[in-house]
């Protein structure tokens, strides 16, 4: 079964602990998942908007604005919690390739209040690829934080690829300021050969693994 149970001792030799709710049975999803919601919902403290303001304003970090050809992320149809995305360019010396996530210490300083509540939540929950817990507010999950394709700029952390001709030539992180000019699904990515007919072809060279048509792998 799928309880919560209250300790009440341990001896040396036997646990006692008392039941205090049931959720049902192991492997039931409605059970399962009512136990996920329980042990990650934790009590968010509200946010006044100039505290927030001062907040972000006061944790600076430097992120390089240089322009991009292309920036992209493919996720699943409806996510608005975008939090990977992938770009490059041509340079003289060949391509930049960066894989990058949400610099999210640049909107959530280290043990503050939302920093605090997020290490007590540990992760998002999400249902039908529906984020129904955030590990943080829906104001950053989806909105300020959220690599969404709308021009903004936002910081990221990047994995850079110098790669020249079929060989990389160095790598690095980067912290970069970017905006995304780009969504797709891993279906609608296939419909745009600008990238379904690059960026195999560049993940083939980082990973010295094959190329593959499936937007998947």
């Amino acid at each position: 079964m799928v309880a919560i149970a209250s300790l009440e001792h341990w001896n040396e030799k036997h646990p006692r602990a008392g039941v205090q709710h049931v959720f049902g049975f192991v492997g039931d999803q409605t059970a399962e998942t009512a136990a996920l919601r329980m042990s990650i919902s934790i009590p968010k403290a509200p946010v006044e908007p100039d505290e927030e303001n001062n907040m972000i304003a006061n944790h600076i970090r430097h992120h390089s604005s240089q322009s991009w050809d292309l920036v992209f992320n493919i996720d699943p149809p409806g996510c608005e919690d975008v939090d990977d995305v992938m770009g490059w360019r041509q340079t003289p010396l060949g391509t930049e390739f960066f894989i990058g996530i949400v610099d999210i210490a640049a909107w959530v300083p280290e043990d503050s209040l939302l920093d605090l509540e997020a290490k007590q939540a540990v992760q998002t929950l999400y249902i039908e690829g529906k984020a129904v817990e955030p590990m943080f507010p829906a104001y950053l999950s989806t909105q300020k934080a959220s690599l969404r394709a709308d021009g903004i700029k936002r910081p990221i952390i990047a994995l850079l690829y110098h790669i020249e001709g079929d060989k990389v030539l160095q790598t690095e992180w980067r912290l970069l300021n970017i905006a995304v000019t780009a969504a797709y699904t891993y279906d609608t990515v296939l419909y745009n050969p600008a990238i379904s007919e690059v960026l195999p072809a560049l993940l083939g060279i980082i990973t010295n693994q094959s190329q593959s048509a499936d937007p998947h792998a």
